[in-house]
């Protein structure tokens, strides 16, 4: 587990609010999507606010105390289709005990009680930003960017030339192909592209198949 702190609180360009975590080191930074309840929660917290009337978080920390009971440290141990999980870890009457928890909910109660926020270092890999000091400030750069693609060791059927021209290995006397043949080779493309995501790619070729279709029919 990394030990993290809260180090930004904004919304990004989808005007969605994010809380951003950077390891105590400062290597490292995560960025969290919660909601408008809990930002304006850690809002006030980070600013030393508080509301006029006690909102929902303020009765949650006013129960535990009651029952002698404090937050002890939160943990945030998973991401599973880009939802994080965490633990609210209490210490209670001589006793610890783990609860599961929303990592914003989780946040607001550490800021409340002063507790300290890990994060298991497999998610940082997943979804963090390595944090390069400038002279100007810092650059963050993805740890672990999205993989594009490479087709360009198998490029897809060049359908213009399938259907005008001979294809090596097919036909090497220059004659027309046979239409069962090239169907086959348009249907193996076009279900390599559907794979491989290139759904316009799919579709170009699926046109071709349903044109040389209705050609053979008449």
């Amino acid at each position: 587990m990394i030990e993290m702190r809260i180090v930004d609180l904004r919304q990004d360009h989808s005007e969605q609010n994010v809380v951003w975590l950077q390891s105590v080191e400062g290597s490292v930074m995560v960025p969290i999507e919660i909601g408008p309840v809990e930002y304006r929660s850690i809002r006030s917290e980070l600013a030393g606010k508080s509301m006029p009337r006690p909102l929902a978080y303020d009765l949650m920390c006013a129960m535990l105390e009651h029952f002698d009971a404090e937050v002890e440290k939160v943990q945030i141990v998973d991401l599973k289709d880009q939802i994080f999980f965490a633990e609210l870890i209490l210490f209670a009457r001589g006793e610890q005990v783990r609860l599961d928890a929303r990592p914003s909910d989780s946040i607001v109660l550490a800021l409340k009680f002063d507790a300290p926020i890990y994060m298991d270092a497999k998610i940082i890999q997943q979804v963090g930003f390595k944090v390069n000091r400038t002279k100007y400030g810092y650059e963050l750069k993805q740890l672990n960017p999205p993989q594009e693609p490479d087709f360009s060791e198998e490029p897809v059927l060049d359908i213009a030339q399938a259907t005008e021209q001979p294809i090596e290995g097919i036909d090497s006397r220059g004659q027309d192909i046979d239409p069962d043949e090239l169907l086959e080779i348009l249907k193996e493309q076009m279900n390599k592209a559907v794979k491989e995501e290139r759904y316009e790619d799919a579709g170009m070729i699926r046109d071709e198949i349903e044109r040389i279709e209705e050609k053979s029919e008449t």
